[in-house]
């Protein structure tokens, strides 16, 4: 799924999902400088289908009984609901482990990395490590896939894929991500491109630590060192030393 490339963060808002859940992601799990652009969490029934469905079958056996029961067949509603307490503890426990286990996951977009959270757990990569953003056919799971980054770098050292799983409108969602993943992507390049135009400009350069004035080094008198705007003398070493 390649997305499209927004013209602004404005007009990447108006596309967010409309599965997005403020609040999803704790506080612990953004970074100071960090925005966050879209948040949310899984679907019980989509993420633990098996508990969910154990559950069910199991209240069904117990209306089961109570219909029998109800009918004159010997059992008393005590007898049932004693059976359904001492049989049902198991189950209770699956679906309350379920309900936990969804509360404390969650997923978002930051217009700096994608985030997957489970429990206490993190796990991240930055846009610029996102190869490629899609939706499993007919699934609520988006897989991000990764690219290992280059030896000596920041980001995860595996690419193995951030899966989201059980997000209410995976497709919509996985677009939307693929198009963050481009613009904030482009956006940081264009940082890097402006930095890198700066730091050569600069280069062979003195500040005058009285007018602020860039000087270039074969501009000044190696014997008497003065700044040719303010007069003033030059006593700091060339930038970058």
């Amino acid at each position: 799924m390649s997305g499209y490339l927004p013209r602004s963060e404005s007009e990447l808002a108006l596309a967010r999902p409309v599965s997005n859940v403020p609040g999803a992601l704790p506080p612990e799990g953004v970074l100071f400088s960090e925005k966050i652009i879209y948040e949310t969490r899984p679907r019980i029934l989509s993420i633990h289908p098996i508990a969910i469905w154990v559950c069910v079958a199991f209240l069904g056996f117990v209306a089961l009984l109570a219909i029998v029961g109800g009918a004159g067949n010997g059992y008393s509603l005590t007898v049932i609901l004693t059976l359904g307490l001492v049989l049902g503890f198991p189950e209770f426990v699956i679906l309350a482990w379920a309900v936990s286990s969804a509360r404390r996951t969650s997923y978002a977009l930051t217009d700096q990395r994608v985030i997957l959270r489970h429990g206490d757990d993190f796990t991240s990569a930055p846009y610029h490590q996102v190869g490629q953003v899609f939706a499993k056919r007919r699934s609520s799971t988006v897989v991000f896939q990764l690219i290992p980054p280059p030896p000596g770098t920041a980001g995860p050292a595996s690419s193995k894929p951030i899966v989201w799983r059980g997000v209410r409108g995976a497709p919509a969602v996985a677009a939307f991500a693929m198009s963050a993943s481009r613009f904030y992507t482009l956006q940081q390049q264009q940082k890097m491109l402006r930095q890198d135009i700066v730091t050569a400009s600069l280069e062979d350069k003195v500040v005058c630590e009285y007018c602020r004035a860039y000087i270039p080094i074969a501009e000044l008198n190696p014997n008497n060192p003065r700044c040719p705007r303010c007069a003033a003398p030059i006593a700091v070493a060339p930038l970058g030393m």
